[in-house]
């Protein structure tokens, strides 16, 4: 859901326009709600009862739906601040899931909480070889006229 939020919201980036403010509100509410649904407790409810699973989905997909937005509207230090911090909260999650030999989640057993770990702690090198990639692409290029 957050990729769908995260490509819907792209499409509609350009007709929104968040200034620094909102964007900064933007990115705590994205951190809080993905570190909401990191939690073992709020896992386990959304498997159980179908409301909160489907507040989850709505959650998750409107956090992705703002972030190109809140994105457009930041400095490069702010950017680099909240992709990292995201990295380095899906690192710190995957590792513990990989490694914990008691179950964090009820709804799962250890097999599939070692494998949710491990996807985890691949995506978050992978958001974090990206976002490398992305801001520092152009450092130490001369830009015309200068």
């Amino acid at each position: 859901m957050l990729v769908i939020g995260i490509i819907t919201g792209a499409w509609f980036a350009k007709r929104i326009r968040l200034d620094m403010s909102w964007g900064i509100t933007v990115f705590i509410f994205i951190m809080f709600s993905l570190m909401f649904w990191m939690l073992p407790h709020s896992v386990d409810m959304a498997v159980i009862n179908p409301a909160f699973n489907r507040l989850m989905h709505l959650n998750i997909f409107i956090a992705g739906f703002f972030f190109i937005p809140g994105l457009r509207g930041m400095i490069l230090e702010v950017r680099i601040l909240f992709l990292g911090m995201i990295a380095a909260m899906a690192i710190a999650t995957g590792y513990a899931l990989m490694v914990y030999d008691i179950l964090l989640c009820s709804a799962f057993d250890v097999v599939q909480q070692r494998e949710t770990g491990v996807r985890l702690l691949i995506i978050g090198l992978a958001l974090f070889v990206f976002a490398i990639f992305t801001f520092f692409k152009n450092i130490g290029r001369v830009k015309p006229g200068q």
